[in-house]
Order: C-alpha cells, then structure tokens, then sequence
C-alpha cells in the first residue's frame, strides 16, 4: 500500500492528489499494527520523535491560526492528519524494513514501488509529448502527484531506493530505476535532476561494482534524455526567461525566510503558518517578480522544517 500510494488519485475530486494518498497511507499504517513487526525503533529515536511532536503541536497552537495550524490546511495540509500519515510511513519502514528484515518484505516494496512508478512514468511520457490525460491548466502538470517538482523528486526517491536491488539483477528493480529516471526527466526540475545526480553519487561511493556500473548508465542516459527534451533542456540551461525568474524567485524566498526565521527563532511560525507569516517580510522585488500572490513555503525542506 505504501509503495502504491503515490499512484493513486480521485478523479472529479477538489483535491485529486493529496488525501486519497493519505488514506491509502493510514490504511497502509493500520495493516502493519495488525501484522508480526519483527523490527523496531530505537529508544533515542523515539525520544526524538516525541520531542519534534511537542515541538510542532506548541508552535502550530501558537500561530495565527492555531486550529487550523494544527490539524492542517491548504494548500500543503502540513499538521496533525498528513503529519502523522508521514511518521507512520516511517514507522512501518522501521518496523518491517529495518536491519534483518525478510528479504521478502524488501521484494514487496520494491515491486511496487516499480509498479507505481511506472504507472505516474506513463501519464508524464504522455505530458511531455503535449498530451493532457488528466486535464489540467498547468504548464508543468506533474502526471498523478499533481505537481512536477514532486515528481521528479519521487523519481529521483525511487532511484535512489531501487539502485542497490539492482545488484541481484532484479527486474522491478531495474524497472523501477527507469521509470524513476523517466520521471526525473520529464519533470524539468532541476532540484529532481540535482537529487537524481546525488543518489548516483552515494551509489557509486557505497554500492558494489554491477551497482556503480548501473548507476553511472542511468545518469549517462538522463543527461541524453534531459538534453533532448526542449523543456528539461531549456530550463537546464537556462534558456528561457521563466527559468531565470525561478532561480531570481527562490533566491528571494530563502532570504525572506531566513528573515521570518531570525524574528522566530525558536518555534518558528508552525506547520501551515508561513501562508499567514510570509507577508511580513516579502520584499517589494519579490512582489514585482512573481506577484502579488502569497507564498505556501519557502520552497527548501530545511528552511521549510525550520520554519515549522
């Protein structure tokens, strides 16, 4: 279930992506309560988790919206319900995937992680060609995650989690690795690109000799395959004036958070609270840049968990 999640959406729904993921998350957190856990977390672990739990229900509870902070809005819905979704995804990993687990469970998650990779692979190969299956009004739609820069971080995720079965010359490993570079890819995100890059990298450091030699075909052959997409390639190299202004945008955003986090050091503005907060310090350049339209988050996960 948890590997098939991010495949899964509800057609003709206000929110086509994020909550049935959720659901099928939370169903997936509750079969593993039901199941033998042969692993487990360790003690300092759950000190940690706790702690950052506390952490974010005190700085949501003392927000500008503290209900709603807490339990979680639009647009990221980042509280209580799709928080907890996330650290039970964690949990069940622990728990059944963890050092010594059956190689089975491991085969488990590989092969659906494949399945639905390939799945989301197949709508974004059909995007990139000018064709809409799931109608859409954005220029980069993101195939079944709703979004292209969350695709091509799922790829790059999938890559990166599916290399090393590669060394026992697993099929839906394999499949998975080329699907997750598919996505990557077709995303035109350079961030996905920089992750693809990077899980290459600790591949090639940590993974045995048929691992690396796979590794360094997949970003031999993404390099090509980004080059000869005219998005990809003209966001790659900056070839056209909305990359420019991406990269002008996010400049701007981190250093407008990093305001917003110098005058809340500790707490931060809570889950779901940079939507309110973020007026506060956008600059008069970002505004004529991007709009009078307000930030959701800083768009960086450290800045965004920062600000949390």
């Amino acid at each position: 279930m948890l590997g098939l999640a991010p495949a899964v959406f509800m057609p003709g729904a206000l929110n086509r992506f994020v909550f049935v993921k959720l659901t099928l998350g939370a169903a997936a957190l509750a079969c593993a309560l039901m199941a033998s856990l042969p692993g487990r977390v360790q003690r300092r672990s759950r000190i940690l988790l706790t702690l950052a739990g506390i952490t974010l229900a005190v700085s949501a509870l003392l927000g500008q919206a503290p209900f709603a902070q807490f339990i979680g809005r639009g647009p990221r819905y980042e509280g209580l319900v799709s928080l907890s979704v996330y650290l039970g995804a964690l949990l069940v990993g622990a728990w059944l995937l963890g050092p010594g687990a059956n190689p089975v469970l491991r085969s488990h998650l590989i092969k659906a992680t494949a399945v639905a990779a390939s799945m989301i692979a197949i709508i974004a190969l059909f995007e990139a060609l000018g064709l809409h299956p799931l109608a859409t009004s954005a220029s980069r739609p993101g195939s079944l995650l709703g979004n292209a820069t969350e695709q091509g971080a799922y790829g790059a995720g999938v890559v990166g989690l599916c290399l090393h079965s590669t060394v026992r010359r697993d099929r839906w490993a394999i499949l998975a690795v080329v699907a997750g570079g598919v996505l990557v890819v077709t995303s035109a995100s350079r961030g996905a690109l920089l992750g693809l890059v990077a899980a290459v990298v600790v591949t090639v450091v940590l993974g045995a000799p048929y691992v690396r030699r796979v590794a360094l075909a997949s970003l031999g052959v993404g390099a090509v395959a980004a080059l000869a997409i005219p998005l990809t390639r003209q966001r790659l190299l900056m070839q056209s004036p909305l990359s420019h202004q991406t990269v002008t945008g996010r400049g701007l955003e981190w250093a407008e958070t990093l305001h917003l986090l110098a005058e809340r050091p500790l707490l931060g503005v809570g889950p779901s609270g940079f939507l309110d907060a973020s007026p506060s310090v956008q600059s008069a350049e970002y505004v004529r840049l991007a709009g009078a339209a307000r930030l959701d988050s800083p768009h960086s996960l450290p800045l965004q968990i920062a600000d949390g």
